[in-house]
């Protein structure tokens, strides 16, 4: 087998080439120390809390003071009804608590409610769980940093 037969029609081998990996690395780098900035920064002012030790109720107040405060009503109100049917259905104490498990409780849960309390309702559809999935993880993304 030649060289060139085991080469691409173009001559690459495909793949990724040294200075993409380098790139993402560096990019990967930056991204790191800019945390590990931040973090110190907080450490000198007090104001750090480890995200192990954070409690539901301190993320909600992040929640409000951080994301809920900037949002247009309508994304606003979605929101907050998300994290409501979320605290509603799996009581979360701690924010490290939350896990995959506790998150395929949360869906289970409400899959089986009804839109409304009306006897015809439909059942929450899964485009609706999974929205609010979206903020509630969002949410949680924001208020982390």
């Amino acid at each position: 087998m030649s060289l060139k037969s085991a080469t691409k029609p173009n001559g690459s081998w495909g793949g990724t080439s040294m200075a993409s990996k380098s790139a993402s690395l560096s990019a990967a780098k930056t991204a790191a120390e800019r945390v590990a900035r931040k973090i110190e920064g907080q450490l000198a002012a007090g104001t750090y809390l480890a995200v192990s030790k954070r409690t539901w109720k301190e993320f909600r107040e992040a929640l409000d003071i951080k994301i809920l405060a900037a949002m247009e009503p309508a994304t606003k109100s979605t929101t907050e009804t998300a994290v409501k049917h979320f605290e509603r259905t799996i009581r979360p104490g701690m924010v490290a608590a939350l896990t995959t498990d506790r998150v395929a409780e949360y869906v289970a849960v409400r899959r089986q409610e009804k839109r409304s309390k009306a006897e015809d309702a439909t059942a929450v559809s899964p485009a609706k769980i999974n929205r609010e999935l979206r903020k509630i993880s969002a949410s949680l993304n924001i208020a982390h940093d």
